[in-house]
């Protein structure tokens, strides 16, 4: 079943922000043993080079999200208490809806990751459930799309 598709901003390395899996807003969004979700960009995506540990840093970021409507922000990367960690500060500071899946972020020790969960969920406000229980399908009815 093809699904409505929409240009999404890359930040950074070419990745994307969200399931390239059609199949995601069906639960069927983990892929491999971590969970992790298959990032691949689009042709017609979007790409914001980050230079810092921000994807919001001095890139135009905000801007394109502002432009495309996007109300809420899904974070998912290696260094959480890094890069993550920054990035959902900075969204958090511009009253987007944030979401950081706890199998979708990494780093370099398990203590870390952990950390910078907490904070995100308990200081940010990011909701910090599992991929597998994003409901992506509802998020796309509810308007502003998801980053």
């Amino acid at each position: 079943e093809e699904r409505e598709s929409f240009p999404q901003p890359v930040v950074g390395e070419p990745i994307r922000l969200r399931p390239s899996d059609r199949t995601a807003a069906d639960g069927v969004v983990p892929d491999g043993a971590g969970g992790s979700w298959r990032l691949v960009p689009d042709r017609d995506d979007y790409f914001v080079i980050k230079p810092k540990h921000s994807a919001f840093y001095s890139t135009t970021l905000d801007l394109l999200l502002r432009h495309l409507g996007v109300k809420r922000v899904i974070l998912a990367r290696i260094q959480a208490h890094i890069c993550v960690l920054f990035s959902a500060n900075d969204a958090y500071m511009r009253d987007f809806e944030l979401h950081v899946p706890d199998d979708c972020v990494a780093s370099e020790s398990r203590a870390d990751c952990a950390t910078a969960l907490a904070l995100m969920r308990d200081v940010l406000k990011a909701s910090t459930r599992p991929s597998t229980e994003l409901d992506l399908e509802r998020m796309l009815r509810s308007g502003g799309h998801d980053a």
